[in-house]
């Protein structure tokens, strides 16, 4: 195996990829939870409660996480629309309301785990992105 093939682009890590008809027609861009801003965020959130830390009830950990990664790990969307039809345009104020809104969990979850997704950000699949969007 090359090395290339696990190599990561440190760029698009902190910077983020599009990742494209993820959900139906829906667009994002993630950064990958490899990012030093989103581990540095969240190691800041969580050291005041460093010694419950293990007794944190998941949806307190939700909370915590999702304050981070709607400002560090989803960093944009296009294809996004209400009820009404009405385009929802992206801020890190929106992408938190709906990472929190519980009816909303399997976005949540897909977001989370796009971010994980560390094939996503390495160098030579986004070489192949970038040759076959040409």
């Amino acid at each position: 195996m090359k090395i290339s093939k696990i190599k990561k682009d440190v760029n698009a890590v902190d910077a983020g990829v599009w990742v494209n008809k993820c959900f139906d027609d829906l667009d994002v861009k993630v950064a990958s939870t490899d990012s030093r801003k989103y581990t540095d965020a969240l190691r800041v959130a969580l050291k005041p409660y460093q010694r419950t830390l293990k007794n944190m009830s998941n949806e307190q950990f939700a909370e915590i996480q999702n304050k981070i990664a709607a400002k560090y790990l989803l960093l944009d969307w296009r294809n996004m629309f209400g009820e009404d039809d009405q385009p929802i345009h992206y801020s890190p104020e929106k992408a938190l309301e709906l990472l929190n809104d519980p009816e909303m969990a399997d976005f949540r979850e897909l977001i989370m785990s796009l971010c994980s997704e560390q094939e996503l950000f390495r160098k030579e699949a986004l070489a192949e992105l970038a040759t076959k969007s040409e």
